[in-house]
């Protein structure tokens, strides 16, 4: 997923994996007015998620669409 992510010019440095939890899945129970509630797996990779300046200052600049788009140029990999 990472390398077609990838070659769809998304940028993938910030990408995490967690060593032990699975990507998190979740079900959806409709009931028969069409409403539906959700169970989620837990602990799934997503409650591992980390924060550090990089991906802070990233999401700072988010409102620039071109933020997400791979650019060598502005690749540093101090921020992996």
């Amino acid at each position: 997923a990472q390398r077609r992510l990838g070659l769809k010019g998304v940028r993938t440095d910030f990408i995490q994996f967690h060593e032990k939890w699975e990507t998190g899945m979740s079900i959806a129970i409709i009931n028969k007015d069409g409403d539906a509630t959700y169970e989620f797996n837990t602990p799934a990779a997503w409650d591992g998620l980390s924060t550090d300046k990089a991906l802070m200052d990233l999401v700072a600049k988010s409102g620039n669409s071109s933020s997400i788009i791979n650019n060598n140029n502005d690749k540093n990999d101090d921020d992996n």
